[in-house]
């Protein structure tokens, strides 16, 4: 079989939210090849998509430090933990919500809400919020709400037709 064409069949499936199957796909090329970063990384993927963390975090442990510091595998280590924080946060959104919706200046509550959302998987609604905290004061907490912003982009994926908006807003916000 082509691995490359098994990496593009395994990142369909991902991106089809088909964890299962892209996982097992992925599963199949390390068995080929165990260190095809693009499988590493979609491998990692997969099991945070089906919310197995324990698995995801005892795969990455396996792996060879100088393959953990590729940046396609450091993302997808990204992705984990970013699940994993908003994992438990996700309770507390509503509460959050009302703290905000109380003092929209509150900008701490703002960005915690961003990672609950992210980790309930509520993409569009994080990214959102941060670009709400950027345009009601960009440089709280040494920008913190962008560098959130920038480090779900890369976990999420550059070329993710919900990043390309979110990108595009912040440049209007930053830039008008």
């Amino acid at each position: 079989p082509n691995i490359e064409e098994m990496i593009e069949n395994a990142n369909a499936l991902y991106n089809e939210k088909n964890y299962s199957d892209a996982g097992e796909m992925f599963e199949t090329i390390l068995s080929i090849d165990a260190e095809k970063k693009e499988a590493i990384s979609g491998y990692i993927r997969s099991l945070v998509g089906l919310k197995k963390y324990d698995a995801a975090e005892n795969f990455i442990e396996s792996i060879d430090y100088k393959l953990k510091n590729d940046n396609l595998v450091k993302d997808a280590i990204k992705a984990l933990e970013l699940s994993l924080k908003a994992k438990n946060a996700s309770s507390k959104t509503d509460e959050l919500r009302m703290k905000i919706e109380t003092n929209p200046k509150d900008m701490e509550a703002r960005q915690e809400l961003a990672v609950a959302l992210y980790g309930s998987g509520e993409i569009e609604e994080a990214l959102n919020c941060l670009l709400d905290s950027i345009s009601v004061d960009r440089n709280w907490n040494e920008e913190a709400a962008r560098k959130q912003l920038v480090e779900f982009f890369s976990a999420i994926g550059l070329q993710d037709p919900v990043v390309v908006s979110a990108r595009k807003r912040l440049s209007s916000i930053l830039f008008s």
